[in-house]
């Protein structure tokens, strides 16, 4: 019994002294990188007490088992990292023994997938000759779109590659392009492709449908507005003929025309039958006529007051609206082809003869508006001379004084008989008041809303006085452009109280070709000095009246002699507003594009070497008044 006694003694003791183990919790590795498409990499855990994997992994992570109870392997996996950048982050394992705060953590790196091909486009010839193309990647990746004419092989792989891109026979004249989308993972990286045409193999036009005047139609206008429709299969730019016969056998071609909408500067007999039809040529012998229609010309011998006549039309969603309508024409000036529709035409034709009005005129729709006055020409104030007219225009002084006005209410009423104004608003239009008086002179009435009347009397004094130019400078500068004189005609400093009156102007959307800085880097029209091709831009002192503290754009420019040439910075507002009113965005890299003309041509350029700005007769300062 005392032996047993002393056993159980000697064991006692013995548990009794035996010490709990410390705590641990310990990862091996405690840095690891994974590949960056997120291979698995397991690390070690030793632990002798319960642990989990605390919150706070980032959801490109995986990590399994969370939790566990004792040594274990940890296995951690990534999803492939699309991103731009490398990232990181600390995976922490925690103890959930009560009152200990034991914990160990890994680092895990993982580099941005690895997806370069060694160009960016690819061009092919027009048979498809074949261009290698060679990709580094450490990813799995497929085609995921091309064009069906292209050819990829192979379409799909893993890892570093080398594809063979061709083509099918391109037998269309023009090139063609499009892009090859290659997908890894949730990302993707595209390839241009060209493929040239086959110059050899022109396509002719395509035929042309014609849309006005209908077959057999009645009652067209002398001055009939000709439209249709055509494409080229090739891609060509097209010219077009109008051939009018009397006939339907021999035809009378006038062209060429870039715009599948035309009317006809000569004036078609009244009451008449006409055939006619179109001629598209692509410039590549290819020639295509459409159908020949017939069409009757009214029989009436007046225009009534108020008709309306459709010079153009645009096809634009939201077209830019132009009226032209008259005083001091008398009711035998409205016949079809007659004296008022005649200068109408004429002012049109210089509106849309010069740029950028010439390159945008398929946004514009154009009306014709009859008015008949009691009596022919209108009120001279200073010669005492007075005429009873549909609008009561007058000139306001002598022949230095180019001031004139006209009853602009009755202008806006007229120009709200065009359907389409309801529709597009009177504040995005400028109504041209043709005025039937040889004499120099006109004035612009704006209004900070949008609307304008350029008042425009038919001068045959001719060069930079004549009816053209006037029309280009008070409608299409002032009132459309909703432009600033540039002309000087005091030698002195413009005063600060009319620096805030043209910014005021400028707050509104008018005056922005003239500045009050002459700091090239800040000036408005900064962006076009030092461009290719703009060689003309700079900062010329003298403008808006003064020779001193305004700038403008360029030595030359319709706004200071009426020349037939705007500058950039003038031709660059113009387009903004065409835009605005179309609602279409603006591009700076497009207008470019489409600036056809950048300097004046031989003659403005005549003219404007001959121009004395000290004998110069400046058209009068514009009306500005506030919204109505």
């Amino acid at each position: 019994m005392k032996l047993i006694f002393a056993f159980l003694s000697v064991c006692l003791f013995a548990v009794c002294c035996t010490k709990t183990p410390p705590s641990k919790l310990i990862i091996s590795p405690n840095n690891i990188g994974l590949e960056s498409v997120g291979t698995p990499i397991t690390v070690e855990l030793k632990s002798n007490v319960a642990w989990k994997v605390s919150s706070g992994v980032p959801d490109w992570l995986i990590v399994e088992p969370t939790s566990g109870v004792g040594d274990e392997l940890i296995r951690i996996v990534g999803v492939p990292n699309t991103s731009r950048y490398p990232r990181s982050s600390n995976v922490i394992f925690v103890c959930t023994d009560r009152g200990s705060d034991l914990t160990a953590s890994v680092r895990v790196s993982q580099p941005t997938v690895v997806f370069d091909l060694n160009v960016t486009n690819v061009l092919l010839d027009d048979v498809g000759n074949e261009v290698t193309v060679h990709l580094n990647s450490d990813a799995e990746w497929f085609i995921d779109d091309a064009p069906d004419w292209a050819l990829v092989a192979p379409a799909l792989g893993s890892g570093n590659s080398t594809i063979v891109l061709s083509a099918y026979s391109n037998n269309r004249k023009t090139e063609r392009s499009g892009s090859i989308t290659f997908r890894y993972f949730d990302s993707s990286t595209s390839l241009s492709i060209t493929q040239k045409g086959n110059i050899n193999n022109n396509l002719p036009p395509d035929k042309p449908e014609l849309i006005f005047p209908l077959n057999n139609s009645i009652d067209i206008s002398t001055f009939p507005l000709f439209e249709w429709s055509c494409s080229d299969p090739d891609g060509d730019s097209l010219s077009f003929t109008v051939c009018i016969s009397r006939d339907g056998i021999d035809f009378e071609e006038y062209g060429p025309y870039y715009n599948t909408q035309v009317s006809l500067d000569v004036a078609l007999d009244v009451s008449s039958l006409y055939y006619y039809k179109i001629k598209a040529d692509d410039g590549d012998n290819g020639v295509t006529y459409s159908d020949t229609y017939c069409f009757t010309t009214y029989y009436m011998s007046v225009y009534a007051d108020g008709e309306i006549v459709t010079y153009m039309k645009s096809n634009k969603p939201k077209p830019v609206v132009l009226v032209f309508t008259g005083d001091g024409y008398v009711k035998q000036d409205c016949n079809p082809g007659g004296l008022f529709e005649q200068n109408v035409i004429e002012g049109i034709e210089a509106l849309f003869g010069v740029e950028p009005y010439k390159s945008y005129r398929d946004y514009f729709s154009v009306y014709i508006v009859f008015a008949h006055s009691f009596e022919s020409g209108v009120t001279q104030v200073e010669k005492n001379i007075y005429r009873q007219t549909a609008f009561g225009s007058s000139f306001e002084g002598n022949d230095t004084n180019t001031h004139m006005s006209t009853n602009t209410d009755k202008a806006f009423a007229y120009a709200l008989k065009v359907p389409e104004m309801a529709a597009y608003g009177i504040d995005n239009t400028c109504i041209f008041m043709i005025v039937n008086q040889d004499r120099y002179a006109g004035t612009c009435w704006m209004w900070t809303s949008g609307r304008s009347v350029a008042i425009c009397p038919v001068s045959r004094r001719g060069g930079i006085y004549d009816f053209a130019n006037i029309v280009l400078h008070e409608g299409g500068g002032h009132g459309f452009g909703r432009l600033a004189d540039e002309y000087v005609n005091k030698n002195s400093r413009i005063p600060d109280s009319e620096i805030q009156q043209n910014r005021f102007n400028q707050n509104n959307g008018m005056y922005l070709n003239v500045d009050f800085i002459d700091d090239p880097k800040k000036i408005l029209w900064s962006h076009f000095i030092g461009l290719q091709g703009y060689n003309r831009v700079d900062v010329f002192e003298g403008a808006a009246y003064y020779s001193l503290g305004a700038w403008r754009a360029e030595e030359t420019n319709c706004m200071i002699n009426n020349i037939e040439y705007y500058s950039a910075a003038c031709r660059e507002l113009i387009v903004k507003r065409i835009l605005m009113i179309a609602d279409e965005r603006y591009d700076f890299e497009k207008f470019v594009g489409m600036d056809w003309v950048k300097t004046p041509g031989a003659v403005v350029e005549l003219q404007t070497k001959s121009f004395d700005s000290q004998t110069f007769i400046p058209l009068a300062t514009p009306k500005i008044l506030p919204m109505p």
